[in-house]
């Protein structure tokens, strides 16, 4: 009871700036190897009848619905005297208080967080690392009022970072001026290593998290060079203050942007060959460059955010595949890969689209408006029926670039679309960006028409025309699959699951596919070759050469006689240009050092 009087003495009096926090939490972790964290949320001049308290269902940034609150246990309501209010949960992450006069109330309930991606949240004995929709719970109500947060953190633990600012000197005391800050501030707490480089009087913190070897100063060094030809590019840097996160771990990797922060994980040993640092640094500069991508400039649906429900947008292509390509574009710019580097990594990303069946099928607009629903969730069937945001949007940002560059002879680039539309529709109308205003961007900077572009490329599914447009910055990409014999194409892809050979794809209009071979085949043999000597046995196969092959499905052996194909599937090779015109010429200097 004198716990609860306390608090609602603090809520009463305790602000920043001119506000008072009508939302107060108070964290713990009593016994962090259960992966719990213990929330206590402080309320105070609440609606006197009833009131909802919600959690959200997904993370900005991350486009699936991921249902929080299944990991939440534990919910229920005192007032400040220490008796129980009466609440019912109306939804699946909705509770609805019955006020019933109280001024001021605490809401408890525990977290389970043992998931260690950029989206969730993950607690051990050695670290504390916590996503805000993932952990706190807020009301409509307050959601655009301050909030005080109080960590009470395990004993040996000493450091918390955070994008959150501190209450005075108290680091375990952190402010949000809104639920939505809240919500975008990763925070880790634990022993990590942490320093700081300063980027022109802006302090960049990074977090590292997990024992790996990297070199501190090197990594400094690098990042600033990161955030120098970021910030060139929009030519303000909106921080007061930043810091990154790092999780250092055995496998995986990935990232997420936030307003001043970013969370990524890479692989502890990303630090020990020049490939895989670069690899890292592309992260890096991805989620720095979302900073003003997507983090303010955005699309009109994104913002202000239904936490509840899922928030569709056409324009990921852009927000998340034009920083696909800045990302390796931006290491290229600040020295960290050479011209020919650059352009090796381009024909890579091309054949990984054109060689993805689902290129044809589903469009860059319905590849982003369906995010929710297939992006994050994909099966055996994904490469033949979608493409990726990511990588697609990634050429179409190149493509675009190259042709604004040519259309104004090198006057002008997408560095241009990207500050205009910055200062536009963030700075001076301080919302988001409909599909209209982006593509008359391009025609505003350009000078050109970009409608046809749209109709074909962004809403229709015809194919890339990277040859024409990369030969405008002299650059030559040629076809080299045809230079060797071929070989015959099953278009199956095995994998080995314990003592068995199993079928794991079957690519659209493939042999495979048009004679009825199913993912989860288990293969017996093929032309009475054991498993073991598939691989082999099938590469020495020319197109039109005949197979038979047992399988087991469902229990029952199956025969097939299969006529190979040929290849569908393209390499590519680049060059320069040996006597590419003026023009061509202006261009590539201007998108590519020598």
């Amino acid at each position: 009871m004198m716990k609860h009087l306390l608090l609602s003495i603090l809520l009463s009096v305790v602000s920043f700036g001119t506000v008072s926090a009508q939302t107060v939490y108070d964290v713990r972790f009593s016994n962090p190897s259960t992966h719990y964290a213990e929330v206590d949320m402080h309320l105070k001049e609440m609606p006197r009848d009833s009131f909802d308290v919600k959690m959200p269902v997904w993370i900005p940034g991350s486009y699936m619905v991921r249902e929080f609150s299944r990991h939440v246990e534990g919910f229920k309501v005192v007032g400040t005297d220490g008796g129980k209010i009466r609440f019912k949960k109306v939804r699946k992450n909705v509770w609805r208080i019955y006020n019933d006069s109280i001024q001021a109330l605490t809401i408890s309930y525990k977290v389970y967080a043992f998931e260690l991606t950029v989206r969730t949240s993950y607690i051990d004995a050695e670290q504390a690392y916590i996503n805000g929709p993932s952990v706190f719970m807020y009301t409509e109500e307050t959601r655009n009022k301050p909030s005080m947060i109080n960590f009470f953190p395990k004993f040996e633990w000493s450091k918390i970072s955070t994008g959150l600012p501190a209450y005075g000197a108290n680091q375990w005391t952190r402010i949000s001026e809104n639920y939505d800050q809240l919500a975008d501030s990763p925070i880790i707490i634990g022993n990590h290593d942490l320093f700081t480089f300063d980027y022109k009087g802006i302090p960049h913190h990074v977090a590292m998290v997990g024992k790996a070897g990297y070199d501190r100063e090197k990594i400094k060094t690098d990042f600033w060079k990161i955030v120098d030809e970021c910030t060139k590019i929009y030519g303000e840097n909106p921080n007061k203050e930043y810091t990154f996160i790092v999780h250092n771990v055995p496998s995986g990797g990935g990232g997420l942007e936030h307003m001043n922060s970013t969370s990524v994980i890479t692989r502890k040993d990303s630090y020990e060959q020049e490939k895989t640092y670069n690899g890292f640094l592309s992260l890096i500069a991805h989620e720095y460059f979302h900073l003003w991508h997507v983090k303010r400039l955005r699309p009109i649906q994104l913002g202000p955010f239904d936490y509840e429900n899922e928030n569709y947008t056409t324009q990921l292509w852009f927000f998340e595949g034009f920083t696909s390509y800045y990302d390796d574009y931006i290491l290229h710019r600040a020295g960290f890969r050479t011209r020919d580097e650059y352009l090796a990594i381009v024909t890579d990303n091309i054949m990984g689209v054109m060689n993805t069946p689902g290129d044809s099928i589903q469009s860059l607009a319905e590849s982003s408006f369906d995010a929710w629903i297939k992006f994050y969730r994909p099966n055996e069937n994904s490469k033949n029926a979608t493409v990726s945001y990511y990588s697609k949007g990634g050429i179409v940002g190149m493509l675009i670039d190259i042709e604004i560059m040519s259309a104004t002879n090198g006057t002008a680039c997408l560095d241009d679309v990207l500050r205009f539309l910055y200062n536009e529709y963030y700075v001076k109308y301080k919302r988001g960006i409909t599909d209209q205003e982006l593509m008359d961007a391009f025609e505003t900077v350009s000078g050109k028409s970009f409608k046809e572009f749209f109709e074909k490329y962004i809403y229709g599914t015809e194919r890339l025309p990277y040859e024409s447009i990369l030969a405008k910055a002299g650059v030559l990409i040629e076809r080299t699959d045809g230079m060797t014999e071929p070989t015959g194409y099953l278009g199956a892809t095995f994998n080995q699951s314990g003592n068995k050979l199993l079928v794991s794809q079957v690519e659209r209009g493939s042999t495979a596919w048009n004679q009825g071979l199913n993912v989860n085949d288990e293969v017996l043999d093929i032309d009475g070759k054991e498993p073991g000597q598939v691989k082999d046995h099938l590469a020495r196969k020319k197109p039109n050469d005949a197979i038979t092959m047992r399988i087991m499905r469902a229990g029952t052996m199956r025969n097939f006689t299969l006529v190979l194909g040929t290849n569908p599937n393209m390499e590519l090779q680049h060059s320069i240009m040996n006597k590419p015109d003026e023009v061509s010429k202006t261009v590539l200097n201007k998108w590519l050092k020598p």
